[in-house]
C-alpha cells in the first residue's frame, strides 16, 4: 500500500478515510448538502477463496473495484475498506439518488461473471449498506450506521441494498 493506494485495486486505502470523511462531513454541514456513505461487501467471498484459491478471490476483488470505479462520479471516493469490502463516499448525494445508484451497482456486480478455468465461470453478488449524513459532525456515527445497514442486507439474504433507518444522527 504505497502512497495511500491499495496495491491490488489501486483504490484509496483506509489510511486516508478519516481525512476524507472529516473534510466531507465538514463541507456537508457548512453548505447544508447531502452526503452518503455506503459499504459494499462481496457476498460469500470466503467460499470463493476456499473453492478457487486466493488468486481467483483477488480477481473478484479487482473486478468489483473496477466496476465501482467505472460507475461513480469523479467527485466521489472509493476506498478498499477491508478484505472484500469497499467504502463509497458519495458527496452531494441524498437518499433517493444514493439508492438508485447503489441498486444499479448491485445489479451490475450481480452480472459480473468470470472464467476460473476451462468452461467454469463464477458469478459475484454483493450486499450494500448505506447511511445518509444528517448533520452530526462525528463521521464515526455515519460509518457505524452504514455498517449496521450492511449487516441488515446480509441478514435479509444478501445481494441487496439497505439504508440505515435508525436515528443516530450520523
Amino acid at each position: 500500500m504505497q502512497n495511500g493506494k491499495d496495491a491490488l485495486t489501486s483504490l484509496l486505502n483506509r489510511r486516508y478515510l478519516p481525512v476524507v470523511l472529516k473534510h466531507e462531513v465538514t463541507l456537508a454541514i457548512e453548505y447544508e448538502r447531502p452526503m452518503t456513505v455506503a459499504i459494499v461487501d462481496i457476498d460469500h467471498f470466503k467460499e470463493i477463496n476456499d473453492s478457487w484459491g486466493h488468486q481467483v478471490g483477488d480477481r473478484a476483488i479487482k473486478h468489483v473495484a473496477d466496476l465501482l470505479g467505472d460507475n461513480i462520479r469523479s467527485s466521489d471516493y472509493i476506498f478498499r475498506y477491508g478484505g472484500e469490502e469497499f467504502l463509497l463516499v458519495l458527496v452531494e448525494t441524498g437518499a433517493h439518488e444514493a439508492h438508485v445508484l447503489l441498486e444499479r451497482l448491485r445489479k451490475n456486480i450481480s452480472q459480473l461473471a468470470f472464467n476460473v478455468g476451462g468452461e467454469t465461470e463464477i458469478a459475484i453478488t454483493a450486499s450494500i449498506g448505506y447511511a445518509i449524513h444528517t448533520g452530526h459532525p462525528d463521521y464515526n456515527l455515519l460509518l457505524r450506521d452504514a455498517d449496521s445497514a450492511l449487516y441488515a442486507a446480509k441478514r435479509d439474504g444478501r445481494n441487496c441494498v439497505k439504508m440505515h433507518e435508525g436515528g443516530s444522527g450520523g
